[in-house]
């Protein structure tokens, strides 16, 4: 899979959504699927007992992720809320690639349902590998938007906790520049980059230590620029973005995040698929 085209589906994937199907409020679970891959996303608590957020990445048949979402403290707000504890306005599935398969998902909150004064879009998009590959990609859009006459104070965050593998207690993660996360095992890499803007804050620390912060502690967060890199362990990191947001305006955050074996297993596979040919080989010139 080649990047720039991916970078592209997310500077046009918030311009043209195809054939949204709208669904209502309660149907909460919502399930991408495309190529090897399929992803769960849990858009608002529910009964069902799915974490809220995206809980389920999926790779040939190797779920890599313990879970991911969003937080946000607004205004005079003096502790972090998820997302999800906004109003859920709509949500919708779409085929953007026309594979028969929904691989897109446009979900949108604001902070009330009568008069909001903000409004928070989020578009995921899961392009998977061929069959057998170990690729997966998924691409998000959040955009914020200020509804009132006034500037807001808005602090976005983005936790996420992977299980390269499936297997919580052995990866290392690093942010290698201002706008790239990197995380691998023996056997997987991660890698995810905010196309833009770059995040004020970054954090990564064992599990759950983070999330606590987040959901848990009482107040106001700010992420603390450490430690660079940690691991091995059950670790997880998050992003963190600072905007004041004019009356009426809007801010975007573009990223990408893929999955791919990591170089050695490649590098195996390489080996074992040309050793299969050289095998078939000889068996028809015998």
């Amino acid at each position: 899979m080649k990047r720039i085209g991916r970078i592209h589906a997310i500077v046009t994937g918030s311009l043209c959504v195809l054939a949204l199907s709208a669904v209502p409020a309660g149907a909460t679970l919502q399930t991408l699927g495309d190529g090897n891959s399929a992803a769960d996303i849990e858009t608002q608590a529910s009964a069902g007992g799915y974490p809220v957020g995206m809980s389920r990445w999926e790779v040939d048949g190797v779920d890599h992720l313990a879970r991911q979402w969003f937080w946000f403290r607004a205004g005079g707000m003096t502790e972090e809320l998820p997302i999800n504890a906004l109003v859920l306005k709509l949500e919708g599935t779409s085929d953007t690639n026309f594979t028969g398969t929904d691989n897109h998902l446009y979900v949108k909150y604001e902070d009330a349902d009568q008069d909001p004064t903000f409004r928070v879009e989020v578009h995921f998009g899961l392009q998977g590998g061929e069959p057998g590959s170990g690729d997966s990609d998924i691409t998000e859009q959040i955009k914020i938007t200020n509804l009132s006459d006034s500037p807001l104070e808005f602090h976005l965050f983005e936790y996420t906790d992977l299980d390269l593998g499936g297997v919580a207690n052995n990866d290392t993660a690093s942010m290698p520049n201002a706008n790239t996360a990197d995380q691998w095992d023996d056997t997987y890499y991660f890698s995810e980059t905010v196309v833009t803007p770059p995040p004020a804050h970054w954090e990564i620390d064992d599990v759950p230590v983070t999330i606590d912060r987040l959901q848990t502690d009482g107040v106001a967060t700010t992420l603390a620029d450490a430690t660079n890199p940690y691991g091995p362990g059950d670790v997880a990191w998050a992003f963190q973005w600072d905007f004041t947001i004019d009356a009426n305006q809007s801010v975007q955050i573009s990223k990408d995040k893929q999955i791919t074996p990591e170089p050695g297993t490649l590098m195996l596979l390489a080996a074992g698929a040309t050793l299969m040919l050289w095998r078939k080989r000889g068996r028809q010139g015998a």
